[in-house]
């Protein structure tokens, strides 16, 4: 098993606190159990139906991880009933969200580009955090190279 220790000093999605200072424990998964996972969904994520690649080096396109159903956080056991293959994309979007929460994200993500579409005030300003998120982000990896 590996120990993943959360930084204390960074806010999560649910602000600093607590869970902040938690450690995880994560079993280590066999490569057996991994071709099993894959082998699921036919080498699709469970989420976008991208097709994964089982071999995938970081950064390589359709590099996937084991994504599990129902989230520790939220009681979910370290079972091969409990895993599906997600794409890496995914997985950072996903968190530990549930079905109806991924599902309200997604309307509001539709109704998001139906404005920007359209181009009305509300649209335009969503268009400009995204654009800012984006460069944002492009920035905090060039820093991290």
């Amino acid at each position: 098993m590996r120990l993943l220790i959360k930084n204390p000093q960074l806010p999560n999605k649910f602000g600093v606190g607590a869970s902040n200072f938690m450690a995880t424990r994560r079993k280590l998964i066999s490569l057996k159990e991994k071709k099993i996972v894959f082998q699921k969904t036919g080498g699709r994520c469970h989420i976008c139906a991208k097709r994964l690649k089982f071999d995938a080096k970081s950064g390589e396109i359709g590099r996937w991880q084991v994504d599990h159903i129902l989230p520790k956080k939220r009681g979910g056991k370290d079972s091969l009933n409990n895993y599906l293959p997600i794409c890496v994309k995914c997985n950072r979007l996903r968190w530990c969200f549930g079905p109806r929460t991924i599902k309200k994200h997604l309307n509001m993500g539709v109704i998001a580009c139906r404005l920007v579409k359209n181009k009305t005030h509300l649209g335009k300003e969503l268009h400009k955090i995204h654009l800012q998120n984006r460069l944002a982000n492009k920035k905090r990896r060039k820093i991290k190279k």
